[in-house]
């Protein structure tokens, strides 16, 4: 009986708050379906779920004050408040989740990127817990809001701030934890919660200077501990180049395949790269160039592969040309630096060579790969493009093309090719890799 009136009085309260949501939701969902079309999940838009973490600014001020609190509270003594707030803050979640079903639904029928699902959640709780920490400090609701955006400062600021400075995406920090980003998400959310509990269990529903003030306290320290010692933490992890998303294959060494990685770029936003890392056989990577720890301050701007001769079939060393800063400009011109890395090559077709040079594209490519009637593949220093036999078309096994300008990986698709095995980057970002399926002729 006592935990039903907790939860009539708690849903009867947070009711409108739930169908505002909904509403406010769905007009954006209208308002963003003009001029669109229907479209796969994988670029579903995500835009009508963004009222989600609003209104769980507002639903955790009301988990957290209000005179019916008080009045429940009394009603079901002598039930522990730690109760009541467990069963108001949960309430408070689920009923945002059941609201985001049917936004999340409309959104699958739609085009536009967004904010990803799991930055949405991560968002809804924190912005929950945060207006439960405004509640606990002051009973007024203009005053409870400020208090809750303050004190959301020394967390959310620091993040933002350090996910811009290492130029990481949460999509890569999700694939590179994986399921274990629940752990830091866990913790993260326990000390947020726990001023507020220890308001609910020493003070609440009676407010005052002290246990405003402690509560502060409390909330600040744990906020700077989180950073310190979970955020910052986990995006050093995630930065390294080895575990970065691969963005293009650069060349082929003695040791296994050479990759670009660092964040891949979605929406127009520029593709970040941290460095070379070189993967075996066994699918063990190894960073050989850092550019955080050698060229912090600099943006990748090209990176070039060496180019075989028939004389020399192994080259030494890769060029990247880096800029002071993030645009090239006559105040941060581009400046070269080489890479030591023994890179291996391929015997040329010789046959396919001598059709190339009939062409209408002369003799410019360094080396072919193919049957004299086509398709051929066509190398210039490490890069690869496929052609057919009448030089105007292009084949690829859906290799990705780069979404930006600001790495342009020397000439061709971003291809290699050793040993007799083609190497590439696909759309999804796995390595690729497939036997030549032709003979190459000495």
């Amino acid at each position: 009986m006592r935990d039903a009136a907790i939860i009539r009085v708690t849903l009867r309260e947070l009711a409108p708050l739930f169908f505002g949501t909904l509403a406010v939701g769905l007009l954006v969902a209208m308002w963003s379906l003009d001029g669109k079309r229907p479209i796969t999940e994988a670029t579903a838009s995500t835009w009508p779920l963004t009222v989600i973490p609003c209104a769980a600014l507002w639903g955790g001020l009301s988990v957290g004050g209000g005179g019916r609190m008080s009045l429940v509270h009394w009603l079901a003594r002598p039930v522990s408040r730690l109760r009541v707030l467990a069963w108001r803050w949960g309430l408070l979640l689920a009923g945002l989740a059941l609201v985001a079903v049917p936004l999340w639904w409309i959104g699958l029928h739609e085009y536009g990127r967004g904010p990803g699902l799991w930055s949405i959640a991560v968002a809804t709780l924190a912005a929950s817990a945060f207006g439960a920490q405004g509640a606990a400090l002051c009973d007024r609701e203009p005053a409870a809001l400020a208090a809750a955006l303050a004190l959301g400062v020394p967390l959310l600021l620091p993040t933002q701030l350090q996910l811009e400075a290492t130029q990481l995406s949460w999509t890569r920090v999700h694939a590179t934890l994986g399921w274990a980003w629940l752990v830091p998400l866990v913790v993260g959310f326990a000390v947020l919660a726990a001023p507020v509990a220890w308001a609910w269990a020493r003070s609440l529903p009676v407010r005052g200077s002290d246990a405003s003030l402690r509560t502060t306290i409390i909330s600040l320290v744990g906020s700077l501990l989180v950073v310190a010692c979970v955020v910052t933490p986990m995006f050093r992890f995630v930065a390294a180049p080895h575990r970065g998303e691969l963005l293009a294959v650069v060349a082929k060494a003695d040791e296994g395949v050479v990759v670009i990685t660092g964040t891949r770029g979605e929406s127009g936003v520029r593709e970040v790269a941290d460095g070379l890392v070189l993967i075996d056989a066994h699918g063990e990577r190894r960073t050989i160039w850092d550019r955080r720890a050698q060229a912090p301050d600099a943006t990748v701007w090209r990176v070039y592969a060496p180019e075989f001769t028939e004389a020399n079939p192994t080259a030494e060393g890769i060029r990247m040309a880096l800029v002071e800063g993030a645009e090239l400009s006559a105040d941060s011109p581009m400046y070269e630096i080489e890479v030591p890395l023994a890179i291996a090559g391929a015997p040329r077709n010789k046959a396919a060579l001598a059709a190339l040079a009939r062409t209408r594209f002369g003799p410019d490519f360094a080396a072919a790969y193919g049957p004299p009637d086509g398709p051929w593949v066509t190398l210039l220093g490490n890069a690869l493009d496929f052609r057919d036999a009448s030089m105007n078309d292009y084949h690829s096994p859906d290799w990705r093309a780069l979404a930006s300008s600001e790495i342009a990986y020397g000439v061709g698709r971003n291809l290699a090719i050793a040993e007799g095995r083609v190497w590439a980057v696909l759309h999804d970002g796995t390595l690729w890799s497939a036997s030549v399926p032709w003979e190459v002729e000495p």
